[in-house]
């Protein structure tokens, strides 16, 4: 559920940010849901999280701070509303911001209000304002008020908590803040920023090449159907159209281009070349569709493993938002790659429809002796022509079986693929975005 976000923020002093703040209790609104207010609690601890993510000051909460100053600060909390009140707490607390927040209802949903005040003279120094359609999709916008608040603050590479701002690992926070000490020109979000982008951006390559194979290995079934139809229907009809009747009877009857006569045992020389072609010629373009289709399978379960990709916690600070915009947008390449993936499938499925056609396209040939003369030479066999009928059938069968299967694999890794890229147009670089 994806909320649409209305932010505003209001610098309004240039004072670094100092180190504590206090997160006051979220205020309600008086036409709230019941079943919202009632989540306040929770919204208040996660912006207080958020805080301590993005923001280069410590946030403490109310949890925090009636550990440290009893029950009766708690209630002083709880009763304060003014922003004069709020800089008494802080003040108390020796803490030098205080963060308000109020949770309100409107036609369209939910606005959660925020703001950073400054304890010294109850000053406001940002505000950040986030509307949504539900709680939930509010709940997914608690970092946007974090870091408006944060004012787009810098990040020490010595922070010890690192790892945890910028939402990964302690393993790659070390290599950002060893390359941000080793680069006085380079700060840690602009190190952090071109790592994300480097590690977790996809190549164009893979897309493109999955859509090209797929698109030969349907080009290659399409072509096979057209040849193994083509090549049986005039291989066999060259061959026994003219031939005896079907029972064999008649004495001296001759192949017309061939020039031996009846066997004495029933049978006619017929040439091993017409039982070869028809079974053997559409081969080697059902072995290279074949391998293109695995192939298309592999760069595409390859593109899925996301080898080299390194954590990013969707919820992680210091990073530029729309530098990650920008790089998230798909290259040409990979828009091609869903185009030429389903066209390579819509031919794998006109394969088996394409053999009855050419074989019928082969049988006229064959009446017209486009195959006489010339096809029979070689090596013969001796076969009845009820055994050749039955070799050509089984010869279309074969194709018929094997085209099937290999289409409709094409085909599914086709679709599955250009479903696929379809579904990662817009390559996520973080975990939890898609």
């Amino acid at each position: 559920m994806m909320a649409w976000v209305m932010l505003g923020a209001l610098l309004v002093s240039d004072v670094a940010p100092p180190a504590r703040a206090v997160v006051m209790p979220l205020r309600a609104g008086p036409n709230l849901p019941a079943d919202v207010a009632e989540q306040a609690r929770g919204l208040e601890r996660m912006l207080v999280d958020a805080l301590n993510r993005h923001a280069p000051f410590r946030a403490m909460g109310r949890d925090e701070i009636v550990a440290m100053a009893g029950a009766e600060a708690a209630h002083q909390l709880q009763g304060c509303e003014a922003e004069s009140c709020l800089a008494d707490i802080a003040n108390a607390l020796n803490a030098e911001l205080v963060v308000s927040a109020g949770l309100r209802a409107f036609r369209r949903g939910l606005a959660l209000d925020a703001s950073l005040v400054r304890r010294a003279d109850a000053h406001v120094l940002r505000r950040a304002s986030v509307h949504a359609p539900s709680l939930g999709a509010l709940l997914v916008s608690i970092d946007v008020i974090a870091r408006q608040l944060a004012g787009g603050a810098r990040i020490a590479a010595d922070d010890p908590r690192l790892a945890a701002r910028l939402g990964t690992t302690p393993a790659v926070a070390e290599e950002v803040a060893q390359v941000v000490r080793t680069s006085p020109d380079t700060d840690v979000m602009t190190e952090w920023t071109r790592r994300i982008i480097q590690a977790n951006s996809e190549p164009g390559f893979h897309p493109l090449a999955v859509g090209t194979l797929v698109l030969a290995a349907g080009a290659c079934v399409l072509m096979a159907g057209a040849v193994a139809g083509f090549a049986t229907g005039l291989s066999y009809y060259a061959t026994t159209l003219q031939g005896p009747p079907p029972d064999e009877t008649l004495e001296g009857w001759e192949l017309p281009a061939y020039p031996n006569r009846i066997n004495p045992d029933g049978t006619y020389n017929f040439p091993v070349l017409h039982l070869l072609i028809p079974l053997l010629a559409p081969v080697p373009l059902l072995l290279l569709g074949g391998v293109a289709l695995l192939a298309a399978a592999g760069v595409a379960v390859h593109d899925r493993m996301d080898v080299g990709r390194i954590p990013v916690a969707s919820t992680g600070c210091c990073r530029d938002e729309e530098e990650l915009a920008e790089a998230r947008r798909p290259t040409a390449a990979r828009r091609a790659g869903p185009v030429l993936a389903t066209l390579g499938s819509l031919l794998a499925l006109g394969a088996p429809w394409c053999l009855p056609v050419m074989l019928l396209g082969g049988m006229f040939c064959g009446t017209l002796g486009a195959f006489d003369g010339a096809a029979f030479i070689g090596p013969t066999v001796p076969l009845r022509v009820s055994d050749f009928t039955a070799a050509a059938v089984f010869a279309s069968t074969w194709h018929a079986l094997s085209l099937g299967a290999l289409s409709v694999g094409c085909a599914a890794v086709g679709i599955g693929s250009a479903l696929a890229l379809v579904g990662t147009d817009s390559h996520s670089l973080v975990d939890d975005e898609e």
